[in-house]
């Protein structure tokens, strides 16, 4: 299906996929249990039922999937450095992931069907901006090496008016990133414009 602001219609296309689904039901293998949004994602894994430590052992059954779940991207942070929460969604989707990233799961097959993303300063809660930089800071402790995470916080502070905590973020941004680093003449400029 299609649906939005495209700039053809797509009335054809999604008829002919009505008639199609109608006619022979939805795809098979095709995900048909709860579906949670994006909001609903990110709220479970911000309380989730369980955690496992940066470093940890786990294997599928560890969230509750079948042992021959298909998990490797899940596997995707070489040295385990971030925590991986885990909580379940109205009985038939689990819900793996970081504060940044979320991946739904089919319960009873162990596959991906979808996943979330979160950028710089989406999604801020119920808590306003105070609560998204406190939730930088947690996935800071988890992940002390990742430049991104101080530059995304150095950036709300500025825009919050704490030049002193977004100099010092963009100067811990510089300190623990590679000298390649994609973004460093961005961050660079960004220091030296609050240089003290």
């Amino acid at each position: 299906m299609v649906t939005g602001s495209e700039w053809f219609t797509h009335a054809p296309n999604n008829a002919a996929v009505m008639l199609l689904v109608q006619a022979l039901g939805p795809m098979p293998g095709s995900y048909r249990g709860p579906y949670p949004t994006r909001e609903e994602a990110f709220a479970a894994l911000r309380k989730p039922q369980g955690r496992v430590p940066p470093g940890g052992a786990w294997t599928a059954k560890t969230f509750g999937l079948p042992g021959e779940s298909p998990l490797g991207w899940l596997a995707d942070d070489p040295g385990g450095r971030r925590e991986i929460r885990y909580a379940a969604f109205q009985g038939s989707t689990v819900i793996l992931g970081t504060l940044r990233r979320a991946f739904l799961v089919d319960r009873s097959t162990g596959v991906m069907y979808a996943r979330y993303l979160r950028g710089p300063g989406e999604l801020v809660g119920p808590g306003g901006v105070g609560e998204l930089v406190r939730e930088l800071g947690e996935e800071i402790r988890l992940e002390p090496w990742n430049p991104e995470l101080y530059r995304e916080r150095a950036e709300i502070l500025l825009g919050e008016k704490d030049e002193d905590g977004a100099y010092a973020d963009f100067v811990r941004a510089l300190e623990v990133a590679p000298p390649d680093w994609w973004l460093r003449p961005q961050v660079e400029s960004r220091r030296d414009s609050l240089s003290h």
